[in-house]
């Protein structure tokens, strides 16, 4: 289930002693067959994450980050996006013989929002490939105390393919996905 992927939290406080920030980091498993591993992962590193902000206290705010390998539509992003995963409504995760999952809370208590839902929604694509086309990468923040805003443009189709018909990488981008950034300011 680990699969070699990552998790990072770093606690970094506030100068003036008003609290602190959580930024979290991960690389989750890339396999679309494998949602399951996908969404135990997800759960795995929100529950230490949640853990971590309960021990800091209520000023403590949450900016996590990653290639999720997950679209918009996909139980991961529903956890992250809603606090809970709906049974039986991701077809993905029906599939899972190992029963991963019945050890998973599937559900926080976080209040995660996605960066780019400050200008309207996710991008139409943070990786762009001969074989893959969408968005997998994501900033989520606390929005109860972080406010987003700005973000990240992300480049024009056309500017993708200029380098190379096959998308990334290419000679300009060594990455097959593109960069996510978010700005924030502490809600008063």
């Amino acid at each position: 289930l680990i699969k070699g992927n990552i998790g990072q939290l770093v606690v970094l406080d506030e100068l003036d002693g008003s609290g602190c920030t959580v930024i979290a980091n991960t690389h989750i498993y890339w396999d679309p067959d494998k949602s399951e591993v996908k969404v135990f992962q997800v759960d795995t590193f929100l529950e230490e994450i949640e853990s971590l902000v309960n021990r800091l206290g209520e000023q403590t705010s949450v900016v996590f980050a990653g290639d999720l390998n997950s679209p918009p539509d996909s139980a991961v992003y529903e956890l992250l996006s809603t606090g809970a995963l709906t049974p039986g409504i991701h077809d993905e995760i029906g599939q899972d013989t190992h029963s991963v999952l019945d050890s998973c809370r599937l559900s926080h208590g976080l209040s995660l929002r996605s960066s780019y839902t400050c200008i309207g929604s996710e991008p139409a694509y943070t990786n762009y490939t001969a074989n893959f086309v969408g968005t997998l990468d994501y900033v989520w923040y606390s929005h109860a105390n972080l406010i987003c805003v700005a973000v990240l443009e992300v480049p024009e189709e056309k500017d993708i393919l200029a380098d190379s018909a096959q998308g990334m990488p290419n000679r300009r981008r060594s990455s097959d996905h593109i960069a996510v950034m978010a700005e924030f300011s502490r809600a008063k």
